[in-house]
């Protein structure tokens, strides 16, 4: 979890809400108050931060 602190509070609500909690991109939208293709982006973002992260750990 150590990799998540390389987020951003919103790209790890997202994460978290995404992979963690299993909700869709309409339902997290709703949550963090976004858009559901804004909620994509900032998803995919956070996604490549954290392969980066954990290839530095390797």
């Amino acid at each position: 979890l150590e990799a998540l602190d390389v987020l951003t509070d919103i790209e790890r609500e997202v994460i978290v809400l995404r992979i963690i909690a299993e909700l869709g991109t309409d339902e997290v939208a709703t949550v963090v108050g976004k858009k559901p293709g804004t909620v994509r982006v900032i998803q995919s973002r956070a996604m490549s931060k954290l392969r980066k992260e954990l290839q530095a750990w390797s």
